[in-house]
């Protein structure tokens, strides 16, 4: 990474903001495309969904890193919703592609997620569409693509804190997957720089399978807090969902529970991650149920 020049949109998200750091110490020539406006030295003022500045902002790169998508408000009540994940995602990626190729950038990495694997949301549906536009240019272009699940930090993630503040839930069977945000930029700049990861899609994790009910466990395994002895039963969330979208509808926030959100919680998640690591050699650094065994945020 030493001297390369390199792009980074997205690059004030949770991942983002730790990417450009770790460029950074490996002193990447760094350019980072924002909506906003920085007086910092590097960023470029500049919008996906409405092509602006984007072939300003490819010119004489080596490589991208593409991470942005769409940040839907703090109030939204669907956040994985809406036409403007399309915008940002799909048309974003497609202005992106075709100001990447004028410029002749040799190689681009598009950072998806889990969502684009059954593709049940407009979130998800976006994430695939821009997937397969992008391997469509493979031969005028290097491509990589790395889907993600949820990440975590040293002070893990609202959802992960929420659960120690809900009573406990019940087994629902499902399975998820997290990784760390250093392991995230790992699995990055392994791609970046391996050769083999040309034409490639990975997925990669921390190496574990989890269920809400499991973090809860061990949530209560770190503050040395019995098993309960009453756990709510799954038709009891049901009925809270209910109130909750009604709640929603009348005061126009978004509530603790809903259907949509009882949805996400219960369904499965988890991916397989064994090509990135006999490919490229991913290994992880850390687990989820070790950060929480030594957070001290409960």
């Amino acid at each position: 990474m030493n001297s390369k020049r390199i792009l980074v949109t997205g690059g004030t998200g949770l991942l983002g903001q730790a990417l450009i750091q770790k460029l950074r110490s490996l002193k990447a020539e760094l350019t980072v495309l924002s909506r906003t406006s920085h007086q910092e030295q590097g960023y470029i003022q500049g919008d996906l969904a409405l092509n602006l500045n984007l072939t300003t902002a490819c010119k004489n790169q080596a490589l991208i890193f593409h991470l942005a998508s769409f940040n839907p408000p703090a109030h939204c009540t669907e956040p994985e919703q809406g036409q403007a994940h399309f915008d940002v995602t799909v048309k974003g990626t497609q202005y992106l592609l075709q100001a990447a190729i004028k410029n002749k950038v040799q190689r681009l990495i598009f950072v998806s997620s889990q969502r684009a694997i059954e593709a049940t949301t407009d979130y998800g549906k976006a994430k695939r569409q821009a997937e397969a536009l992008l391997f469509e240019a493979q031969k005028q272009i290097e491509i990589s693509i790395v889907r993600l699940p949820a990440l975590y930090t040293d002070e893990l993630n609202p959802t992960i804190r929420q659960l120690y503040q809900l009573p406990p839930l019940p087994k629902m069977g499902e399975q998820r997957s997290f990784i760390s945000v250093s392991d995230a930029i790992q699995a990055l700049l392994l791609i970046a720089t391996k050769q083999a990861a040309i034409g490639q899609l990975y997925q990669v994790t921390d190496g574990q399978q989890y269920s809400l009910y499991s973090i809860q466990q061990q949530i209560r395994r770190s503050l040395n807090k019995p098993e309960p002895k009453i756990v709510i039963p799954f038709w009891i969330l049901k009925i809270m969902a209910f109130i909750g979208d009604i709640l929603e509808t009348l005061c126009q926030r978004q509530m603790p529970i809903n259907h949509a959100r009882l949805i996400k919680l219960s369904q499965s998640t988890g991916m397989e991650d064994q090509k990135i690591r006999q490919e490229l050699g991913y290994q992880e650094t850390t687990t989820l149920d070790q950060k929480i065994a030594n957070s001290s945020i409960f």
